[in-house]
C-alpha cells in the first residue's frame, strides 16, 4: 500500500463520542471508526464528577476518539440554566485532559426521542432501563450532530 493510502485510512479513523450528562447517570454513545454510524456505548453512574470525567477521559484514549459532542441542556426558552454551567465545566475539564475541544449540541427533546425509541424497540417493560435510556439519548444527540455534518 502506498503512503497516500495509509494517510487516507488514518484520516478515516475519526471516532466521535457523545455525552448526555445527568446528575445521576451519564449516557455515552460512539461512532464506528469511520465516524458515520452512532451506537449506544454505556451509561456511567455518577458517584463523583471527577470519577466520571476520569472514566470519560480513559474511554477517549482507549477508543481513539477524535471528537467529543456534549449535549447542552437548555431551557425551553433556549436559555442556559444551572445544569448547562455544569456541562460546560465538565467539557472544559475533558478538553484540558485530552486536548480535544468539545462541541456543544442542543439536547432539548433528546431524552423524549430516546424514550420513544426505547418504547418502540423493547416490548418488555423490564428491558426498558434508565441506563438504556441515557445511552440512547446520547445516541440521539450524536445522530443529530452527524446529520448536521452531512447537510
Amino acid at each position: 500500500m502506498t503512503s497516500s493510502w495509509l494517510l487516507f485510512f488514518k484520516d478515516m479513523q475519526k471516532r466521535i463520542l457523545s455525552i448526555d450528562y445527568g446528575e445521576r447517570r451519564v449516557g455515552l454513545a460512539i461512532t464506528d471508526p469511520s465516524g458515520i454510524v452512532a451506537s449506544p456505548l454505556t451509561t456511567l453512574s455518577v458517584h463523583s464528577t471527577d470519577g466520571v470525567i476520569l472514566a470519560i477521559v480513559n474511554l477517549i484514549k482507549e477508543l481513539s476518539v477524535t471528537r467529543v459532542v456534549i449535549g447542552l441542556p437548555k431551557l425551553l426558552s433556549g436559555l442556559e440554566g444551572d445544569k448547562a454551567a455544569k456541562v460546560r465545566k465538565m467539557a472544559e475539564q475533558i478538553s484540558n485532559a485530552t486536548g480535544i475541544d468539545c462541541i456543544f449540541w442542543d439536547e432539548r427533546f433528546s431524552s423524549a426521542s430516546a424514550k420513544r425509541m426505547l418504547l418502540e424497540s423493547e416490548t418488555k417493560r423490564s428491558r426498558r432501563t434508565k441506563e438504556k435510556l441515557d445511552a440512547l439519548a446520547a445516541t440521539v444527540i450524536l445522530n443529530d450532530y452527524l446529520k448536521s455534518q452531512t447537510s
